[in-house]
């Protein structure tokens, strides 16, 4: 049986019998969109991190549900682009850090 210890809109912390761990209560994966230009070159996006206190370059990527329709949200939402194809290249879990969470990484 799962024990929540501590739990916010975003993240939360579960204990099952002597082990710890976190996971992101509504999202169970994460997407990053890998865009290159027509002149290969690769967009890139710059937000602050509060985690890190500064600005960080980062693919764009956010946290979504399993529904389809959701995948390009994180490149159109960063960068104000719609890409013209996407092409799945696999998929990992906000919670797969072993160890720490009870997720997977898929392929």
């Amino acid at each position: 049986m799962t024990e929540t210890l501590f739990e916010t809109r975003w993240l939360g912390v579960y204990r099952i019998g002597h082990w710890d761990f976190v996971r992101r209560p509504n999202a169970d994966y994460a997407v990053g969109i890998l865009a290159i230009t027509a002149d290969d070159e690769i967009l890139l996006v710059e937000q602050f991190r509060i985690p890190v206190q500064q600005r960080v370059i980062e693919i764009p990527a956010g946290l979504v549900g399993d529904e389809e329709e959701h995948r390009g949200e994180a490149l159109e939402s960063q960068a104000a682009l719609r890409p013209p194809r996407q092409m799945p290249l696999g998929s990992v879990s906000t919670q797969s850090a072993e160890g720490e969470t009870h997720g997977k990484p898929r392929a």
